[in-house]
């Protein structure tokens, strides 16, 4: 008996996709820019060659200091010894660049995607498939809802809190998608450029929109080209890996779990490809149908409202295979399982559940992050982050 189905699949990215190290590239520090490139340096390596000279240290400690450049103390020969490597960027985009948020890459400086921020993206359809697929659990929720905003009960906020662990199980020895397991997929330094990204927002009234201009911890709503960029290290849309997913048929169906998740995971490529399919093209629909709100005020909307019909269309064009839209800029839907309603939403923002801190918005979720490209001398967002397509390879890996 075969206990372990094994899934080879291509990956292609369909938009940039930024998972972060949790490091920040100081620019004129860790990073020069030279050429349209951002030239990463090894501090360690830099340290360690003039350790013996303390005066040197010093200087270098000065710059650092007083957020200076390697470049005023270091000749443009001595800076390129501690190349780490380099990315493409667009010099112009790059004027107000303080900080780059960096990828995150593998001890041999490989960038790669974690198997876990795939799994995370395939429990997210899941999950959302699941509470429509049983309108009875997500009654109940609701319920508990309704019972907490009445009485003010610690266990039917516990309960409300703890919904995904209904669907999935109270312990995490016992999940369904402990059955499930996806492999890295590793790319090259090539794939990598720096990405300008830009916050769209609206006001809280729901009245303005904008984009985000960052003062101080306040914040106000500015054309695009004042609002506060953010660059990132990220994947180009194009690039291409491969992934495996693994599945202990033998544990799925040992454990007794819910018919439902073992229907699911008998065939779980074809199910995927459909329930992903159709959560991808609601999301999009969503998506667009936001951000026409808005489009008479904030008309620069127009380009990645196109940007997200095409993709559409490419998901019609292509339906077997897995969509996700997976880490950073997915948004708070996407990061708590893009289960519920706007009236759900709106219930637990009211009842206190969901906290808003000092926004109060009427609107919620309200802000998105776009890639922003300079066309012809004005930027224009043409990217949602993260959107990513996963192919059964053939037996050649093609």
């Amino acid at each position: 008996m075969i206990n372990k189905i094994k899934i080879p699949l291509k990956v292609t990215l369909l938009t940039p996709l930024h998972i972060g190290s949790g490091r920040e590239l100081i620019v004129g520090q860790d990073v020069l820019i030279r050429n349209g490139e951002a030239v990463v340096l090894s501090f360690d390596e830099i340290l360690k060659n003039y350790y013996h000279n303390m005066s040197f240290i010093g200087r270098i400690s000065n710059v650092i200091a007083n957020r200076g450049s390697l470049s005023e103390i270091m000749s443009e020969r001595d800076i390129l010894k501690f190349v780490k490597y380099k990315v493409s960027v667009k010099k112009k985009n790059f004027t107000r660049a303080r900080k780059i948020k960096e990828f995150i890459k593998d001890a041999h400086l490989n960038p790669y995607i974690p198997g876990t921020s795939i799994k995370g993206g395939i429990r997210t359809l899941i999950f959302q498939k699941y509470v429509r697929d049983n309108p009875k659990v997500f009654k109940g929720f609701k319920d508990e809802i309704s019972k907490f905003v009445k009485t003010r009960n610690k266990n039917s906020e516990k309960d409300i809190k703890n919904f995904e662990k209904e669907v999935f199980g109270k312990d995490a020895k016992i999940d369904p998608l402990k059955s499930f397991s996806v492999s890295d997929a590793y790319l090259e330094i090539k794939d990598l450029k720096v990405y300008t990204s830009k916050i769209f927002d609206i006001s809280n009234d729901g009245e303005r929109c904008g984009w985000r201009k960052s003062k101080g911890r306040e914040s106000e709503l500015t054309g695009i080209s004042e609002a506060t960029p953010i660059f990132v290290e990220a994947i180009k849309d194009g690039s291409t890996s491969h992934t495996e997913i693994y599945i202990d048929s033998f544990y799925l169906n040992k454990v007794g779990f819910d018919k439902w998740f073992v229907n699911l995971l008998s065939n779980p490529y074809k199910n995927l490809s459909e329930i992903s399919v159709e959560y991808a093209k609601r999301e999009i629909d969503r998506e667009v149908d936001f951000l026409n709100k808005f489009v008479k005020e904030c008309k620069d909307l127009k380009a990645v409202i196109g940007v997200l019909k095409k993709l559409k269309s490419k998901i019609e064009k292509d339906p077997e295979a897995i969509y996700l839209r997976i880490a950073w800029g997915i948004g708070w839907r996407g990061m708590t399982g893009d289960y519920m309603d706007d009236g759900t939403i709106r219930a637990l923002l009211n009842s206190k559940i969901i906290k808003q801190g000092r926004s109060k918005a009427t609107i919620f979720p309200k802000t998105r992050r776009f890639v922003v490209l300079l066309i012809d001398g004005k930027e224009y967002p043409c990217f949602p982050f993260g959107w990513i397509k996963l192919k059964e390879a053939k037996k050649n890996g093609k």
